[in-house]
């Protein structure tokens, strides 16, 4: 399906990058346009349940997530101002007994990391700096395909929110 065809992505974000190698393992070429100077992730900590941990696994990033995560024993969770947990979540084993891998927790910046070494392991393009007006080619050519993966906070969000659903042609 994808074999032999170019795909733009814009972002270059933990979506976008998740996206870069699934659609490199299928024999896409892909190119990654990322308007900040270089590829970052902020924020903080994310939680990576079973069913996003087996995703991440066939994409070949199990041992940098292994060694930058952290697999919690449980979670608690408190009320306001309480001193004592209404429940505790049990994972561990029981994740991995129950789905065949763990529940993981690490930072974004981790893992955003993880995923642009592997994106480069594959030889996928990233283009930094990117904007509408640089990457347009002097004359107008159709790109087979084309996904955005600019996140929630992304500026332009709010004006392709309102188009219809792209359609394939």
């Amino acid at each position: 399906m994808a074999a032999g065809r170019t795909i733009y992505i814009a972002g270059a974000g933990i979506a976008g990058m998740t996206l870069a190698l699934a659609l490199a393992k299928f024999g896409a070429t892909v190119v990654v346009l990322e308007r900040n100077p270089r590829v970052q992730e902020v924020g903080a900590g994310l939680q990576i349940s079973p069913n996003a941990r087996r995703v991440l696994n066939q994409l070949g990033l199990d041992k940098a997530i292994t060694a930058r995560s952290f697999e919690p024993q449980a979670i608690d969770v408190y009320p306001y101002r309480a001193s004592r947990p209404v429940v505790s979540l049990e994972l561990g084993a029981v994740m991995h007994q129950r789905y065949g891998v763990p529940y993981a927790v690490m930072h974004r910046a981790d893992l955003a990391d993880a995923l642009y070494r592997a994106c480069k392991r594959f030889a996928i393009s990233t283009c930094c700096s990117a904007s509408a007006a640089s990457t347009r080619p002097a004359r107008r050519t159709r790109a087979p395909a084309g996904r955005r993966a600019e996140g929630t906070c992304a500026r332009r969000r709010p004006r392709t929110a309102r188009r219809p659903a792209l359609q394939g042609r």
